[in-house]
């Protein structure tokens, strides 16, 4: 669901030019602030340039992913061998909440993105001290912020935590890694400021009480912890590459990890925690923590895995790839299939729907409303059974074959949802 409401967020960027302040309707979301709208913004030049479907919005996304899998390669060719390279790429590609997420508009796949170039950047600045690579470093925390807001706190972290195993705290003796900090928090501010420049920054006050107050401090309501869900959630939905986490952290018994995989180990482990602090829990919330997992478990599957059966792992990997990339699911034929088949149906009755009405209860709400926003910006509203009437000219309802309204007989019945025990309704 939150997948069609991003996606109707960017459609209305381009088509109503809300682009700094999202909207998604007259009824619900008129001003988004539950995120920044960076990703929105992105995914609306994207549609503008490629046109709206459904198609463009998960290949949208699917950037991201085919971008964080690129970069895998990119930099672990840099540190370790081709076998390890193909490992890291593999188990990667095989991590199944990864191959669904990537199926939806979601704001978790750009913030992994940032965040293993972000890493990577420091992770080449440790090795090098290149002014460079500690700017594009702070420059993708920047936009790690810019993504998904306070979730970017894993990269400083990581930082701070390498630097203090590894005994290397002199390094910010050095004026640029805090440059680094500043530039990351100078890419940040561009968007308070722009709301401010505006005179909305009170979008900017409700997105920090809903995220950082509400979410945060708070908890969204939530009393109790559940500490091991995403443990529980990573054994469950990527056994092998846990299993061979915990073999490649055997390894360390024996074998010193090189600094590469010392920080994506840790960078793994802060998300993890972090994470399992929160009491209020999703589970696309560890989506940064994917890369550096399976390159960190990538070391235990070469202590299993002959190098001989190298070239069928690159085969699945191309396979793999094309998957993620290339053949996005067909929404009309899983997801709310009842709406689509209304809209079949008034298409070939050549009726028009310039507004859709819910009885509580009939269909959920949610779900209609981001697909009508997305498909073409229909109004949807939802009305308590006791104030319903069905009264209004071109307009579809949605009603429970329970409900005795008297005026169902002055409308044409379009479609039955047996499903949900409803009717839909249109007058004209």
């Amino acid at each position: 669901m939150d997948g069609l409401i991003y996606a109707a967020l960017g459609r209305n960027a381009v088509i109503k030019g809300a682009w700094l302040i999202p909207t998604m309707s007259e009824t619900f979301f008129q001003t988004f602030h539950d995120h920044i709208p960076f990703m929105i913004i992105l995914e609306g030049l994207f549609f503008k340039i490629f046109g709206i479907s459904f198609f463009t919005a998960r290949l949208f996304v699917n950037l991201f992913s085919f971008g964080t899998f690129a970069a895998v390669i990119y930099f672990t060719k840099k540190h370790a061998s081709l076998f390890q390279l193909v490992m890291s790429s593999f188990l990667f590609l095989l991590i199944y909440p990864l191959l669904r997420h990537s199926r939806h508009p979601n704001f978790d796949m750009p913030l992994m993105f940032a965040c293993v170039l972000s890493i990577s950047f420091f992770i080449n600045a440790m090795e090098t001290n290149r002014k460079k690579d500690w700017y594009l470093s702070g420059v993708f925390f920047g936009l790690a912020m810019l993504f998904k807001g306070p979730m970017a706190i894993f990269i400083p972290l990581t930082m701070i935590v390498h630097l203090i195993v590894s005994k290397k705290l002199f390094v910010l003796k050095d004026y640029t890694p805090w440059l680094a900090l500043i530039s990351g928090f100078g890419v940040f501010s561009v968007w308070p400021i722009a709301l401010y420049s505006i005179g909305e920054f009170r979008i900017f006050q409700n997105w920090f009480q809903f995220t950082i107050v509400d979410t945060i401090f708070n908890s969204r309501g939530v009393g109790e912890n559940e500490y091991f869900t995403y443990v529980k959630y990573l054994f469950t939905y990527a056994p092998v590459q846990m299993i061979l986490l915990f073999v490649s952290l055997y390894r360390l018994r024996h074998t010193k990890f090189s600094e590469y995989y010392q920080v994506h180990l840790i960078f793994f482990a802060v998300v993890l925690f972090v994470t399992s602090m929160m009491k209020f829990k999703l589970s696309h919330y560890i989506t940064a923590l994917y890369p550096s997992l399976a390159i960190v478990a990538s070391l235990g599957l070469s202590d299993v895995i002959k190098h001989k059966i190298q070239n069928g792992i690159v085969a699945f990997m191309v396979v793999a790839t094309l998957l993620v990339f290339v053949l996005p699911q067909n929404p009309t034929k899983t997801r709310d299939f009842e709406i689509f088949e209304i809209r079949r149906v008034l298409n070939e009755k050549k009726l028009i729907a310039k507004s859709y009405v819910l009885e509580k209860g009939a269909y959920p709400f949610w779900s209609l409303a981001s697909l009508m926003s997305f498909l073409d910006g229909t109004r949807v509203d939802e009305i308590p059974s006791k104030n319903f009437e069905m009264n209004k000219s071109q307009t579809l309802y949605i009603v429970l074959k329970s409900s005795f309204i008297s005026s169902k007989s002055s409308c044409q019945h379009i479609y039955n949802l047996p499903k949900l025990n409803s009717d839909a309704y249109f007058c004209e």
